[in-house]
């Protein structure tokens, strides 16, 4: 019997090289949610393809996790109204039930034995005549295939606007709070200006100069970070206390 589950899901391990796209996919667009908020073209970054698909590996992990967070919010309150509808019903039936006339009660029994007696016909019959399953039949490959990609392009449209959503609030702390532990300095030669890093590539990074407020390319080596003693101590009292 396990062999013949195993024979019957083997084929699940062939779309296990697509994993590294969708890594590659998912931090590419992240990227790309941050560079287009902006107006810069990611392709000037001249990204490696291996560290895309690594840190791409940590982004999927994350929104993964981050998704089973939201199914298993729904799933309790699934659980909670599935519990009220069960008190209701009973509530109901008990309402029914005394507000009848002992002389009429049988209709309420005649009623769920007929409900009960039709529904174990109905298994009865459908497991004496059970139904072939043909998990590798063309039709039912063909709608797992598609099932599989538009899980893959869900995960990468989520990274796309988890990237949005990250440059959002960074500017937002950088230009309204005025908060600039998100930001460097770019040296240029004798010319020296803030800047807000987004991504670096093997030739050059993309990130936004601020002091002119447009998007700018520089190399690795020209940028340097700040840092924020406590900015970074009151992140770390957050994670911890979380």
């Amino acid at each position: 019997m396990f062999k013949d589950i195993l024979r019957r899901f083997a084929f699940l391990f062939v779309f296990l090289p697509a994993l590294p796209a969708i890594w590659y996919g998912c931090q590419y667009a992240f990227y790309l949610g941050q560079t287009e908020a902006i107006g810069a073209s990611l392709a000037e970054a001249g990204l490696s393809n291996y560290e895309v698909t690594f840190f791409g590996s940590l982004t999927f992990t994350e929104i993964l996790f981050e998704s089973f967070d939201k199914i298993k919010i729904a799933f309790h309150k699934l659980i909670l109204i599935f519990i009220k509808v069960i008190s209701f019903l009973t509530l109901m039936f008990i309402s029914l039930w005394i507000g009848y006339h002992p002389s009429r009660r049988y209709e309420i029994k005649s009623f769920i034995y007929l409900k009960y007696s039709a529904l174990k016909f109905y298994y009865t019959y459908n497991y004496k005549t059970p139904k072939p399953i043909k998990l590798l039949e063309y039709y039912y490959f063909t709608i797992f295939v598609l099932f599989l990609l538009t899980i893959g392009f869900a995960f990468i449209h989520n990274a796309y606007k988890k990237g949005e959503k990250n440059i959002k609030e960074n500017l937002y702390q950088i230009y309204i709070k005025k908060d600039y532990s998100f930001s460097g300095t770019v040296t240029e030669g004798d010319k020296k200006y803030k800047a807000y890093k987004i991504v670096c590539g093997n030739y050059k990074c993309i990130g936004l100069d601020l002091d002119n407020n447009r998007n700018t390319t520089f190399l690795p080596e020209q940028y340097k970070q700040n840092f924020d003693y406590q900015t970074f101590k009151d992140k770390f009292k957050e994670k911890k206390s979380s």
